[in-house]
């Protein structure tokens, strides 16, 4: 499970960098725009299907205490990030960021801080946690 959400994580810091590199520059080619946003998307809803599927069970299921309270939070906050991510997209559709491309590049500027907080967060809690229960299992 560990390994499967450090490169789940490396790979939506990639998609979040290239769309960081694509925000910087003038107003892009809407295909470029649309192919990145659907790399950042997929990276986070295959993060997500593992967290909700696989880790966030696992865990709740194995630890009590603060750790396991720590876990509810850090589930609680992802929810709410996802919720806010997907009024982000449907606020900001390929056709409102060409239409605005520096009011876009705010939104989506604050948005990327908010999944970069989110996955250190995650990093911080659940590597420790999994890391000392694969220990405990060895």
């Amino acid at each position: 499970m560990l390994a499967r959400l450090i490169t789940l994580h490396d790979e939506l810091f990639a998609a979040i960098a290239g769309l960081s590199a694509l925000t910087e520059g003038g107003l892009p080619d809407r295909s470029r725009l649309a192919d990145q946003r659907l790399l950042l998307s997929r990276a986070s809803a295959a993060r997500s299907r593992l967290l909700e599927l696989e880790i966030y069970p696992h865990l709740l299921a194995t630890l009590s205490g603060e750790d396991a309270l720590a876990v509810r939070r850090l589930r609680t906050e992802a929810l709410a990030l996802r919720i806010t991510s997907g009024g982000h997209v449907g606020r900001w559709t390929i056709d409102a960021a060409m239409d605005d491309w520096p009011g876009y590049c705010q939104a989506s500027r604050a948005m990327r801080a908010a999944m970069r907080q989110q996955i250190g967060a995650e990093q911080n809690l659940l590597y420790r946690l999994l890391e000392t229960q694969a220990r405990e299992a060895a």
